[in-house]
């Protein structure tokens, strides 16, 4: 029967897809398979991982169907309950046939009789994981430099494992490029391993992550999503043209380009400050589209947060729905100001700020001000649940698909809005009902 990789199984695979050309693996296991376990193999390739079906158990022998990996890398994933390992191979593919040869012991997978590239493999999977049980059991009462030494020693000791065993140039890209995304991804939750921050264990000198850069621009590069990442936290600083620019002129790997230049691009239009700058934002990453070719979408995007500045629309790809689920046409509060709250269920700070805005909604009863709440929630239940046990009342609505914190570029909530008699924007991030310059704004519009 065919089983399918969840989502978390798949990111510790790798990334990347390939054309589908099929490898069919056949060989044999000794020891005893734990119960219950299911083990995969995986190939490493330039994409998102495709779906691959179980390794076939029976007397001994082994039997799987997968997508050829472009290098000869692949991970054999063990999944048994909640627990999970990972055991990269490499298979010599022969008219789309593979030999693979695995032993089971104390629960633990290995290789038997690997090539040299596979013992390669396996020598610093072995190195990796003990490291990172270390850190994660010890990380907080370490020092800063055994930290700071046991990042840097990564891309030393793949180098080292790499020569002892005689690997491959193609091996040894392998695990430099590995090195590097295990030492950067480490150095992203250092804070949350060890309760130290990067700068603390000396780890956040630039010169550094732009060494490490020198080493990854390649194809095999897109075996490791880690990369782009890093990419971006080496660039020298300056505007959204200089560094897009500056990742077009020193890196000649598509993945990395690409995948840089989406992050870039990604925080540019997450981040802008649209009520303030937004023509000149827009001329720029028009000209930068145009320029480089970058994807539209990002464009488009950001011209669609247009609606984040003063005088704009209400937002037409907001989906309002009332506790009934009849949709709501915000065209029906033309002729009276609109204020906005933003909110969701599991929100403590939004909870918090509803005991003044009932007190506010009453003090302005009486005037030409309307009062609705927008839950973001996924999970309409629970937006319900929570209004009934809050005992709300009045204009309750839903944002089905949260297109409409998406158009304002809202980032965090509780969000509050103001929205005029035409039904256009009047104050973008208004204050909120616990701020005692609420109540005078409101009274003071006319």
């Amino acid at each position: 029967m065919r089983k399918i990789l969840s989502a978390a199984i798949l990111m510790m695979a790798g990334c990347c897809p390939i054309a589908a050309q099929q490898l069919t693996v056949e060989g044999t296991i000794t020891g005893t398979v734990p119960e219950g376990q299911c083990l995969y193999v995986v190939p490493v390739t330039a994409g998102q991982s495709p779906e691959a079906d179980s390794i076939q158990v029976r007397d001994g022998r082994l039997s799987a169907r997968t997508s050829l990996s472009p290098w000869g890398i692949y991970k054999v994933i063990a999944v048994n309950q909640q627990r999970q390992s990972t055991l990269p191979v490499t298979l010599a593919a022969d008219n789309g046939k593979a030999t693979l040869r695995l032993q089971c012991a104390e629960g633990g997978l290995s290789v038997s009789q690997p090539t040299a590239d596979g013992a390669a493999l396996q020598a610093f999977n072995s190195y990796y994981i003990d490291r990172a049980k270390r850190l994660w059991t010890d990380g907080k009462s370490m020092d800063a430099a055994a930290v700071k030494s046991l990042l840097t020693s990564y891309a030393l000791v793949a180098d080292s494992i790499a020569a002892c065993h005689g690997a491959s140039a193609n091996m040894s890209r392998y695990l430099s490029l590995w090195a590097s995304a295990i030492t950067y991804e480490t150095i992203e939750s250092l804070r949350f391993i060890t309760g130290k921050t990067a700068a603390e264990v000396g780890m956040d000198d630039p010169a550094f992550l732009q060494r490490l850069c020198t080493q990854i621009d390649c194809d095999m590069a897109a075996a490791f999503p880690q990369l782009p990442r890093m990419v971006v936290a080496a660039l020298p600083k300056g505007s959204l043209s200089e560094q897009i620019g500056y990742v077009r002129s020193h890196y000649t790997s598509e993945f990395l380009k690409k995948g840089a230049e989406a992050q870039l691009l990604s925080h540019y239009v997450s981040s802008f400050k649209y009520a303030e700058h937004y023509e000149q934002g827009l001329a720029e990453l028009t000209a930068l589209t145009e320029q480089y070719g970058l994807d539209q979408r990002y464009l488009n995007v950001f011209k669609q947060r247009r609606a984040s500045i003063a005088g704009t629309p209400f937002p037409e790809a907001a989906t309002l729905f009332d506790l009934e689920g009849r949709p709501v046409d915000f065209a029906q509060f033309r002729g009276k100001f609109v204020y906005i709250d933003l909110w969701a269920s599991w929100c403590v700070p939004c909870i918090k700020e509803i005991p003044h805005l009932k007190e506010v909604e009453a003090k302005m009863k009486d005037s030409d001000i309307v009062f609705i709440s927008i839950s973001i929630d996924k999970d309409e239940a629970a937006w319900k649940r929570k209004v009934a046990d809050l005992g709300l009342s009045g204009h309750l609505y839903i944002d089905r698909g949260n297109k409409l914190a998406e158009a304002l570029n809202v980032r965090g909530i509780p969000f509050f809005l103001i929205y005029d008699r035409e039904g256009k924007l009047y104050k973008y991030s208004a204050y909120r009902p616990s701020d005692s310059r609420l109540l005078p704004l409101l009274q003071g519009l006319k």
